[in-house]
């Protein structure tokens, strides 16, 4: 994830812009969400496409950390990528915090706390 290196682009070959969807949302798995995604109407994005835009708020929506997830190779039609991300390492103060992920647009996410640089669903 890139600190703050928030923003939206769609990546493409000469077929056009290749577009994203969530194939299971954010959810925890132990100590990291975790969420997976894959492209839409057959096409393959190539390495560098920004998978996720990422935000990380504390409960009153001030934001604490923010950034992206790109594809290190390419995601063909019939792939599933995947993202995993611990929270504990970007929000180390103790408190409760909400983790936003957008993938193609669409914004889902998880509670959180964090505790002693422990972070777990709430």
């Amino acid at each position: 994830m890139d600190d703050w290196d928030i923003g939206w682009e769609a990546a493409g070959y000469d077929s056009g812009p290749v577009l994203l969807e969530f194939v299971d949302p954010p959810a925890f798995n132990g100590e990291n969400v975790e969420w997976s995604f894959r492209t839409t109407g057959g096409h393959t994005a190539p390495p560098g496409t920004i998978t996720s835009v990422i935000a990380m708020t504390t409960r009153d929506g001030f934001m604490k950390h923010g950034g992206t997830n790109k594809l290190r190779s390419e995601l063909g039609p019939h792939d599933v990528g995947g993202a995993r991300v611990n929270p504990a390492h970007y929000t180390s103060e103790d408190g409760e915090y909400y983790l936003n992920v957008t993938v193609g647009g669409v914004e889902k996410g998880v509670w959180y706390r964090v505790h002693e640089h422990h972070a777990q669903a709430i």
